[in-house]
Formats: structure tokens, sequence, C-alpha cells
């Protein structure tokens, strides 16, 4: 099964992931990054170095994957909602 998010679904948390990324990794651009916005967050957030980071920052990014995991939690929600609804059909068979 498939789940399907849009670009758009994850462009706030993002862009906080990339500025974190940039500022304390030192890296400017993207273009070694995954194309696939799952795993290029994720790519981001394993190179990050939490243990180096402020307080302040390390907040803005927590509050930031709050958000991604509920965005996560709900899209999956739906998608399960829509595979149930679209398979699931009264027998008239009997």
């Amino acid at each position: 099964m498939f789940f399907a998010c849009t670009p758009q679904d994850f462009s706030a948390e993002e862009d906080v992931v990339f500025s974190m990324y940039k500022k304390y990794c030192g890296v400017s651009d993207e273009s070694h990054l995954e194309v696939n916005k799952v795993r290029k967050i994720t790519q981001m957030l394993i190179d990050i170095p939490i243990d180096q980071m402020n307080s302040e920052d390390l907040h803005v990014l927590e509050e930031s994957l709050k958000s991604l995991k509920q965005k996560l939690l709900q899209n999956c929600e739906e998608n399960l909602a829509t595979v149930t609804n679209n398979t699931v059909a009264p027998s008239s068979n009997k």
C-alpha cells in the first residue's frame, strides 16, 4: 500500500529543517540531497549535530517535527479511510 503526500504538505517543516541543516552543517545548498521530500528531511535530520544545537533552535526543530508527525499521521488516516471506503462494500451475492 502506498501513501502519497504532496510536496507542499511539508514545506514549512522542510524549511525549518533545512535552515538548521545550513546553520549547523555549514551547507549552503541542497543539490546533494535526496529529491524525495521525506527522504530529504530524514537525510538532513541525520546529519544535524543535535548535541551542538542551542536550546532555542532545538525547541524550534522539535515543534517543527511535532507538526510534521501530526501531518503524516493525519495523511495516513485519511488515506486509510479512503482505501477502506473503496475496498469494503456490502456483499449482495448471497
